[in-house]
């Protein structure tokens, strides 16, 4: 058994995913929370059964997965899920850290992912067109996280990624990237524009 039969596909690796943050999930429960077809969790849950790093449980009528915790290779799936959370925070350090060492300093107030996994930013200084701070991160964020690029809203170019990381922003907006700025203020529980309360420190 090698790496290529474990983590072989995107599916395999969204199905490892769900199994690792939740057990006792039907396959349907699988399928929803990896966000996969249930013909194909079926498909690789029978062969993370078939390697041993999952169980069927249930009694026969309600047949359940679970993540085989036991099996040697699953403390490696520790280390790359818990990687794999703590990206957007440590990503959002990285640019508020390189920001802030720009002449002039500059800092975050939202990120997003646009088409393609680039990046975009907006921030709380002087936008300009954007293009000096673009080619100041392109490189040492490709180089550290992968990413293909990086994309300063501004607003003649607004956000049309969906935002990953916000902290309360004040007005004025550019055009289109308010309504995402709201929507990430919403699903991070933050208060609106304006209103009184914590801001988001590097917590994606």
């Amino acid at each position: 058994m090698n790496l290529e039969e474990i983590l072989g596909t995107r599916n395999r690796v969204r199905v490892l995913r769900a199994l690792y943050l939740r057990d006792g999930l039907s396959g349907r429960g699988v399928a929803r929370a990896a966000g996969v077809a249930p013909s194909a969790a079926k498909e690789t849950l029978d062969e993370l059964v078939a390697a041993g790093l999952a169980f069927r449980v249930g009694d026969g009528r309600r047949i359940c997965y679970e993540l085989n915790r036991s099996h040697y290779l699953t403390s490696s799936l520790d280390a790359l899920f818990a990687r794999e959370r703590a990206l957007p925070g440590d990503l959002v350090r990285f640019l508020r850290r390189r920001l802030q060492a720009m002449t002039p300093p500059n800092d975050l107030r939202a990120l997003a992912m646009g088409d393609g996994g680039g990046l975009e930013l907006l921030l709380t200084g002087p936008w300009g067109d954007g293009a000096g701070v673009e080619a100041a991160l392109a490189r040492p964020v490709k180089a550290s996280f992968g990413l293909g690029s990086v994309a300063v809203a501004t607003p003649a170019d607004p956000i049309r990624g969906r935002v990953v990381w916000s902290q309360a922003l004040p007005e004025p907006l550019p055009p289109r990237a308010g309504d995402a700025a709201a929507r990430a203020l919403a699903f991070f529980g933050l208060p609106p524009s304006g209103a009184e309360g914590p801001q988001q420190e590097d917590r994606p």
